[in-house]
This record gives structure tokens, C-alpha cells and sequence, in this order.
């Protein structure tokens, strides 16, 4: 008897969904056999996890979840190709744990941080598959505001400027549907973008809207005397960085409008 692992797949099956094929495909890659399931949990019962280990390092047990692991790739490439976004995103993660194993398995998905691999999370984005806009989002503010770093590769002026651009618009759009975490991104590097680069009155207006909408309390913690502080110091920063009245009008009327409107869309992430 089986039934499908719920893991995962509940948050991606609202993406981009495709017909009924590819979805049964990915539903499949994640089924558990309840008897080989109850089995397994049998055998590691009573047993430390240095023995859990050694035991799951058996060439049995090996093989097992190398074949597990190629049936699921395959069952994901599937889907993938037919064009079910969720699928290619957990193609994505898979293919690195099979590059993990030992002989690795390959060919599934282009290395990690390759051109192509950045390719394929582009076209993602770009199709509206909002987990995929996270990775967008920290590639183009490590480039536009740290190009210096060698972990970017030493991003040129003229491709760091064009990341700032990127980043701002990536964010926007996760911010714009909901994602909490985006709004402290805004919140954060707009103020960075006026103070280290060239801005323009809608940067000063959107940074102190970001800032008030991120600064609204959500959790308990929030309301302490230390949190209430900070989160005025914030505002009180932000307000300071618009030049006239007609600025903290826009300003003043935008916060009210994400409040009203984009608040209650929250995804914490």
C-alpha cells in the first residue's frame, strides 16, 4: 500500500501546474511503500544513530537509495520536460544530492551556478514561479551592491549597476505578491542605493513605504520595548531621507496603499 509524501509538494502544486500527465509524474516520484517504510523502521529500532549510519552505509542499503534516487530523477525529468515548473524545482534540489553520492549521478540538470543552470532559474522567474525569484533576487544584490567580492567573480561596473536594476525589479514583484522577506530586502538596500549610488525621488519614497510595511508587527516579540525602539528609529531614519512635503505625501499615501493592500497577501519566508 502506498500513499504520496506530503513534503514538499504542498506548497509547490499551486506554481504553475501543468495537465494531469506531468502532475501524476511528480506525485509518483514522491511515493512511499508503507510495507518497505514499516520494514526499515523496524530495523532501526532500539539502535543509536552512529548504528542508523553504518547501517544505511551498507552496499544493500546503497543500492537501494541510488535506485530510489534514479527512479525519482527520472520520474522529475519527465515532468519537467513536459513543462511542470514544480517538477523542474525539485529536479533542481535532487540533482544535487545525486551529484553527492558516490559514483556521483549526472547529466540531469546543468552544474550548480553555471550559466545554464542560471538560464533555466531565469526562464522560471521569468515564468511566474515564485520560489525562483529567491535565488534571482540574492544573485543580483551580490552583484550590485558587493561587486567587489570574489565570490561574484569581481562584477564590472557597468554589470553591478545593471544588477541593482535587477534585483530592484525581482524584489519588487516577490514583495508586491506577498513575501514578507522581500519587503525587509526593500526596506534594507533602498536606503543603501540612496546613500551609496544614484537615486531619484521614487527610491526615497519607496524605501520609506518598504520600511513601514515591514516594520508593521507580526509576532509578539515585536511589541517589546526594544522592537518598538528599533522599528521607530526605522521609520524615523526613512522619513528623514524624503527632501520635501510633496515627497512625504507620495510617501505618507504609498505606505498606506501597501498597508491596505499588500499586508494581509503576507507569506512569511
Amino acid at each position: 500500500m502506498r500513499h504520496h509524501l506530503a513534503v514538499h509538494l504542498s506548497v509547490f502544486l499551486s506554481f504553475g501546474l501543468a495537465h494531469a500527465g506531468p502532475l501524476e509524474d511528480c506525485l509518483e516520484a514522491f511515493e512511499v511503500d508503507e510495507a518497505e517504510q514499516a520494514k526499515v523502521q523496524t530495523q532501526v529500532e532500539g539502535l543509536s544513530f552512529d548504528e542508523i549510519m553504518q547501517l544505511a552505509a551498507t552496499p544493500e542499503s546503497a543500492a537501494k537509495n541510488r535506485e530510489m534516487v534514479i527512479r525519482r530523477l527520472n520520474l522529475l525529468s519527465r515532468a519537467s520536460e513536459a513543462g511542470h515548473l514544480p517538477s523542474r524545482w525539485l529536479l533542481i534540489t535532487w540533482s544535487r544530492i545525486a551529484r553527492d553520492l558516490e559514483p556521483p549521478i549526472d547529466g540531469y540538470m546543468p552544474p550548480p551556478s553555471s550559466p545554464e543552470w542560471w538560464r533555466i532559474i531565469e526562464e522560471m522567474a521569468e515564468a511566474d514561479f515564485r520560489p525562483a525569484r529567491r535565488p534571482m533576487i540574492g544573485r543580483a544584490k551580490n552583484c550590485g551592491f558587493y561587486p567587489g567580492r570574489e565570490v561574484m567573480g569581481n562584477c564590472s561596473e557597468a554589470e553591478a549597476e545593471e544588477a541593482r536594476k535587477l534585483f530592484f525589479e525581482w524584489s519588487t514583484k516577490a514583495a508586491l505578491a506577498g513575501d514578507s522577506s522581500s519587503w525587509e530586502w526593500l526596506a534594507m538596500f533602498y536606503p543603501h542605493l540612496i546613500e551609496k549610488f544614484e537615486s531619484t525621488p521614487e527610491d526615497r519614497v519607496q524605501a520609506y513605504a518598504w520600511t513601514h510595511l515591514s516594520e508593521i508587527p507580526i509576532y509578539d516579540f515585536q511589541h517589546d520595548p526594544v522592537s518598538v525602539d528599533m522599528s521607530a528609529n526605522k521609520r524615523s531614519e526613512a522619513r528623514e531621507r524624503l527632501r520635501n512635503d510633496e515627497d512625504r505625501k507620495a510617501a505618507k499615501e504609498l505606505a498606506a496603499e501597501y498597508e491596505r493592500d499588500i499586508f494581509p497577501k503576507r507569506i512569511l519566508m
